[in-house]
């Protein structure tokens, strides 16, 4: 199996918002091309938050989802966790965490993290940045435009 493509997408600014919108417009084009994601959550509030978000994303419709420990999680194709090791073997990985993921899911073929102007966050992508380089991923950089 080759490594996974590892894409950071930048924002110029802090919003949160804006972060969970991209997470939703990132899973949605996954599930469209049948790939399943899971979203790798900072911590349970986290992982709360992004449920509803994702529940209400887009206006007219949802994206079908589930936490991980929930009845619906064996058959959800979009995955929602705060723990890493529940990733199983996803397409996507979408993380959110501020720790580095030693452990990749050998069916991942990318990696997105979502970046935004906020310390923790930053000093974390930097220590994740420098991990996947030192394993010789391939890594992209996009740097988003402020909404």
């Amino acid at each position: 199996m080759s490594q996974p493509l590892v894409r950071f997408y930048v924002f110029a600014h802090a919003q949160t918002q804006a972060r969970y919108r991209l997470v939703c417009q990132l899973a949605d084009k996954a599930l469209t091309q049948a790939q399943r994601v899971f979203i790798l959550c900072a911590d349970e509030a986290m992982c709360h938050a992004l449920d509803v978000y994702l529940w209400q994303y887009p206006e007219q419709a949802f994206l079908p989802h589930a936490v991980v420990g929930s009845a619906e999680a064996d058959e959800a194709k979009i995955l929602l966790a705060a723990a890493p090791n529940r990733a199983g073997d996803c397409d996507v990985l979408i993380n959110l965490s501020l720790e580095t993921q030693t452990d990749i899911p050998r069916a991942c073929s990318r990696i997105f993290e979502i970046v935004i102007q906020e310390p923790q966050v930053l000093a974390a992508t930097r220590r994740r940045y420098k991990h996947y380089q030192e394993r010789e991923l391939s890594l992209e950089t996009h740097h988003l435009k402020s909404e």
